[in-house]
């Protein structure tokens, strides 16, 4: 978990210091997680195929981005990151919603709904 923490780490600062300058998208996002992630001692590549997933791709199970459907990541919304990584000395599975800029008002509602139903016990 700690060669992955610091891949993860080095592509959220990456992903924050230059969302304003580099155009990124599902698919590039993907590609430069699994890049820090390959920079790591004994990484053995993804430990499953790297879901990241904006607005409303979020909500699509197992969700795959491709050429097609490959979605720019906008000012505004909802970034969902479900990754892992397979080292020689374990594997990671990680799973992370990252706001970005402002999400709407629904999007927070909705967010916040699912938070309590998960937390509740019965989700």
């Amino acid at each position: 978990m700690v060669k992955d923490g610091v891949a993860l780490t080095k592509f959220f600062f990456w992903m924050e210091h230059n969302s304003a300058s580099v155009p990124m998208s599902e698919l590039s996002l993907t590609n430069k997680l699994n890049h820090f992630r390959s920079e790591q001692p004994d990484c053995m590549g993804p430990s499953f195929s790297t879901i990241v997933a904006f607005n409303e791709h979020g909500a699509l199970p197992h969700y795959s981005a491709t050429s097609e459907t490959d979605s720019v990541i906008g000012n505004n919304g909802i970034l969902l990151i479900d990754s892992g990584g397979q080292y020689f000395d374990g594997t990671t599975d990680i799973t992370r919603t990252i706001a970005i800029g402002n999400p709407s008002v629904q999007q927070k509602k909705d967010f916040t709904l699912v938070l309590k139903e998960l937390s509740s016990g019965d989700g």
